[in-house]
Formats: structure tokens, C-alpha cells, sequence
């Protein structure tokens, strides 16, 4: 209440100079009013960001994508856990309305660049998961390469990765990951136009996933 003393003071001013009683009494409360809301949108601010986390972690709806379902792909070998996590970034992409094909499927339909496609033994380059897009009439491509991790991505993935897009003749290169990047990944991915994916950015992934399966779904069934 102390607050109002130099807001009716204020107020008062304004009702002398202007001569508008009913306006300057109402300017301390509105000053009162607006100096409130903007404090508790600061106190809030915190437990937005809390919630947000905690939401992200919360176990999911049936057919909806979670980090909860990315932290279970932890279950038999290296290769194993990789191949999941590479099913996983391509279904999400799909949801999100792309063309997304895993390199293995890729191969399967004998899509992949020649030199890969015709020599098994080198792997796919370093590449996981390729997007297509269309843009005025023209496909365009982005590669991505899949991390699950239990400790931080070092540059090495962003040198394979680098690698690859003149191979694949990608405009955009990518590197997803469950967990985080080092600080010399980032500076490498700067420096060569590379799109990283964190944990926090998947969680956005996730979340622009879930909400257009739910649109497809509504129009499914409308």
C-alpha cells in the first residue's frame, strides 16, 4: 500500500497541470496494477521454465513422441541402440511432414549417391537419416547424422558429417543428439554451416511433432 502514496502523488500532479481529475486519479491505479502483473510474470518466469522440463519428461500419451521414449533406447549393443534412435529422428521428421528415409532404407532402394550405393563396405559416410524437401519445383536434401549418447557429442561427429554433404549434395547438414554438444563441436558447426540438435532442441521437435499428429488426427476424424 506504501507503493500508492507516490502514485496518487503522481497522480495529483497530472489532475493539477491538467486539470482531469477523474484521469489522474486513475493513472496510480493503473501504474499499481500494470507494476504487479509485471511482477509476477517475472516470479513465474522460473516455474514456466520448470514446468517445461518436467512436461518434456513427463511419460507420453499413446502414439505421441517424448524424451522418455528416447532415454529407453538404451537396451542391447552400440549398433543396436543407433539403428533405434536413427527409426526414431525419421519418424519424427515423417510426422513433422517431411520425406524422411533412414540411409539403410535408402540403400534398400538403391537411392543412395552411386559412389556409396555401389561400394557396401564403406557405410553411408557418417549419414543416418536423409530428409528431402521441395522448394519452387526443386528436391532439395538434408542429411543427418543420429547421436545417442550418454556423454557429450565431440566434433568428430561434425567433421563426419561435413564430410558427407558434397557426397550427398545436401543443402543442409545436421547432427542430432539425446544429450549436448562440447563447446569445440559448436565452434566447428559454426564454422561449417551446420545445423546442431541438442536435447533441449529435440524437446521442441517433439513438441511440433505431437501437435501435428494431433492435427492429422482431428482431420482423420472430423
Amino acid at each position: 500500500m506504501s507503493l500508492l502514496i507516490p502514485l496518487y502523488g503522481i497522480g495529483y500532479c497530472f489532475y493539477y497541470m491538467t486539470g482531469r481529475p477523474v484521469k489522474g486519479l486513475l493513472w496510480p491505479i493503473l501504474l499499481y496494477k500494470a507494476y504487479w502483473k509485471l511482477l509476477f510474470r517475472i516470479g513465474m518466469f522460473p516455474f514456466k521454465i520448470i514446468w517445461k522440463v518436467l512436461k518434456s519428461l513427463m511419460p507420453s500419451k499413446r502414439g505421441e513422441f517424448s524424451l522418455v521414449e528416447v532415454d529407453r533406447i538404451g537396451e542391447g549393443t552400440r549398433n543396436e541402440k543407433g539403428r533405434q534412435f536413427e527409426d526414431y529422428i525419421c519418424q519424427l521428421y515423417r510426422t513433422l511432414g517431411y520425406e524422411a528415409y533412414t540411409t539403410t532404407e535408402l540403400r534398400q532402394l538403391g537411392k543412395l549417391p552411386e559412389i556409396i550405393q555401389k561400394q557396401s563396405g564403406i557405410g553411408e559416410q557418417g549419414v543416418d537419416v536423409v530428409v528431402f524437401t521441395r522448394e519452387e519445383g526443386q528436391t532439395k536434401s538434408i542429411i543427418i547424422q543420429c547421436k545417442h549418447y550418454q556423454s557429450k557429442v565431440s566434433n568428430s561427429a561434425v567433421q563426419e558429417i561435413v564430410s558427407a554433404v558434397p557426397l550427398y549434395q545436401a543443402q543442409l547438414a545436421v547432427v542430432i543428439t539425446n544429450n549436448y554438444f562440447t563447446e569445440p563441436a559448436h565452434n566447428l558447426a559454426k564454422a561449417n554451416n551446420v545445423l546442431l540438435i541438442d536435447r533441449y532442441r529435440l524437446a521442441d521437435l517433439i513438441k511440433s511433432a505431437n501437435k501435428n499428429r494431433y492435427k492429422d488426427h482431428r482431420r482423420t476424424h472430423v
